[in-house]
């Protein structure tokens, strides 16, 4: 579990820099690793971290990620849930930004 916090560390620390590109391999070999030691606790954060980073690189799944990311951290009464509606509002709305300018 050691080498999932620190992937995630890891992942976090290129998203603040905003190495999209590199955050997001780390961020989810985070997430793979406390999902396969059913953690639930640790993968809803590190889903919330991967979702920002889908997110800034376009990616498709990057809602689906933030949406399982809010009903996890719902599930767990984390106040991180907050968060998480936070990024999906952001990305709702520069979706809806992006069809008003296409």
């Amino acid at each position: 579990m050691y080498h999932a916090v620190a992937r995630q560390q890891i992942g976090n620390d290129l998203a603040a820099l905003e190495r999209w590109n590199e955050a997001e391999p780390s961020l989810r070999q985070a997430l793979a690793a406390f999902e396969t030691a059913q953690m639930p606790a640790w993968a809803g954060p590190a889903r919330l971290d991967l979702g920002p980073v889908l997110s800034a690189s376009g990616h498709p799944e990057a809602r689906e990620t933030l949406l399982a990311a809010r009903d996890a951290l719902a599930a767990l009464r984390s106040p991180r849930q907050a968060e998480a509606t936070v990024a999906l509002a952001a990305l709702d709305d520069a979706w809806r930004g992006g069809l008003s300018r296409g």
